[in-house]
């Protein structure tokens, strides 16, 4: 939560380390952020506090369309589903440095495996990117309700 509106909005990595520090002594982590793309407003929600009932409505997890993954499981120990079909139903990511290896539970989940070159940030833009498209493909194919031509105005008749 701390470095995603910088790494998915301007499309450059900060550690979360230096975002933490970049928010301000005594700064606490965001429980909900929004991000504006292409005039679409996306809400971002922490897996961490997913089995907080005034952050997560059971509808929230039907309406998921990219979770980034750690690797850890009990992150998902609130979810209606098994961790595995977690990623079957969302378009999923694991981030990892490149000189390091990918987490081994995400290398059996079906995630989007990028990585991210710690001195190279010209390279983020096109990590970005690609989490994008498999957003964009994943809302085209499995959720097209989503897609802007696709929206009903209540208040239009």
């Amino acid at each position: 939560m701390w470095n995603i509106l910088q790494f998915l909005g301007e499309g450059t990595y900060v550690s979360i380390k230096d975002a933490k520090s970049n928010a301000g002594r005594g700064a606490k982590e965001p429980r909900v952020l929004t991000l504006l793309r292409n005039n679409v407003t996306f809400r971002i929600l922490p897996i961490g506090i997913t089995s907080k009932k005034d952050v997560w409505s059971a509808n929230d997890y039907s309406r998921v369309v990219g979770l980034f993954a750690d690797g850890s499981t009990w992150a998902y120990k609130g979810w209606p589903m098994e961790t595995v079909d977690v990623f079957n139903s969302t378009a999923g990511f694991h981030l990892f440095y490149a000189d390091e290896k990918p987490h081994a539970n995400c290398k059996q989940w079906i995630v989007e495996k990028i990585a991210i070159d710690k001195y190279k940030r010209h390279n983020d833009a096109v990590a970005v990117g690609k989490i994008w498209n498999c957003i964009d493909h994943f809302i085209s194919t499995k959720m097209p309700e989503y897609l802007p031509e696709n929206w009903k105005n209540p208040h239009m008749k």
